[in-house]
């Protein structure tokens, strides 16, 4: 049984060895062993050694892993970043697009309102001088009728 301590052992194998042959023992031990494939300290021992190489390997593997994705997430960062930029300067574009075509509808309205200025300006004109050859006419009348 797994749970004997040393002490115990040792004494149980005393009384074995006076009654067999270390030879015998050796294969009954080996024979028990095999058929009750209970392990040793030994068989633990490696276990414990592979299990804990297995995990170092996965560890590694993990370490990897984790470089991997922060390479990958400052990339989709850079990547990211880049896309950000680009639609701020498509904005920057449109925005100066949209200033230069209001800078000249202003400039063709300005235009517009300089010639409807002018031309008012000029009717006025027309308007004073008609007024002042009316005036003359009724005063030309008034002598006449004087």
């Amino acid at each position: 049984n797994g749970n004997l301590n040393l002490e115990t052992a040792s004494r149980k194998r005393r009384k074995i060895s006076v009654k067999y042959h270390d030879e015998d023992i050796e294969e009954c031990y080996h024979k028990v062993r095999i058929l009750s494939n209970n392990p040793t300290v030994t068989d633990l021992e490696n276990s414990l050694d592979e299990t804990q190489v297995e995990l170092e390997e996965d560890i590694i593997r993990l370490e990897d892993t984790k470089k991997n994705l922060q390479q990958v997430i400052e990339s989709e960062k850079q990547h990211g970043n880049e896309v950000l930029f680009r639609v701020i300067q498509s904005k920057n574009e449109d925005m100066i697009r949209y200033s230069q075509e209001k800078d000249e509808i202003n400039r063709r309205l300005q235009g517009e309102n300089n010639r409807n200025k002018e031309e008012i300006n000029r009717k006025e004109e027309i308007i004073r001088r008609l007024i002042e050859e009316n005036n003359r006419k009724e005063e030309i009348i008034r002598r006449f009728e004087d």
